[in-house]
């Protein structure tokens, strides 16, 4: 009887686990990357280059978002994909906003095909989508 109560047990496709956890891992490498260059100044000059701190700030929190939304999809939650796509969205707004090149800019877009498609792959013949609750 108690197997009745018993939920199926969901299967991720490697493919799927493997790239949310780069998304964990390399969203949290970006974050204290995020948060290295806006506290060293140096930085900018030995690069040679301008960079707006504020776009830094926003990249440092964008970055710290979508590894929530990774985290989230690990749990089987629709709604990191979803915060994951507000997120990109708002992220190339900014850049749009900050003068950024927009083709630059709307490459940003292509993530959220990458991670859409990325679970239509099939673990035990049920895609990872299907499987977000």
């Amino acid at each position: 009887m108690e197997q009745d109560n018993l939920k199926p047990q969901k299967i991720r496709h490697g493919c799927v686990s493997a790239w949310l956890l780069f998304m964990i891992i390399g969203g949290s490498l970006a974050v204290l990357t995020s948060f290295y260059f806006t506290k060293s100044y140096e930085v900018y000059e030995n690069l040679e280059m301008q960079v707006d701190d504020e776009l830094l700030k926003y990249g440092y929190i964008f970055s710290a978002i979508n590894v929530i939304c990774a985290f989230l999809m690990w749990k089987w939650k629709k709604i990191g994909f979803w915060i994951c796509v507000g997120s990109i969205c708002a992220n190339i707004a900014l850049d749009i906003v900050a003068g950024i090149d927009w083709t630059m800019a709307l490459s940003k877009a292509l993530g959220i095909l990458v991670i859409y498609g990325i679970l239509q792959f099939k673990g035990d013949g049920v895609s990872a989508w299907k499987n977000l609750e």
